[in-house]
């Protein structure tokens, strides 16, 4: 029998590969993506997809007590 909290432990994997938007490059000061083209925003763009949710982190322990 394992440990109580290896038992319960729920395995996920981390996503780090973060791929450039074709045609964007990301401005520290604005701390968003832009367009070379047109200078409008990614998120502005019809058919972003947008960014995850709170709902989407990776959880660290204190919010999986139910699990």
């Amino acid at each position: 029998m394992a440990h109580i909290l290896l038992d319960r432990a729920v395995p996920y994997t981390r996503d780090h590969d973060i791929s450039v938007p074709e045609g964007f490059v990301f401005s520290r000061s604005l701390g968003a993506w832009y367009s070379t083209v047109d200078g409008t925003h990614l998120v502005e763009r019809p058919g972003y997809p947008g960014g995850g949710t709170k709902k989407n982190d990776i959880e660290t322990g204190e919010d999986q007590k139910g699990q």
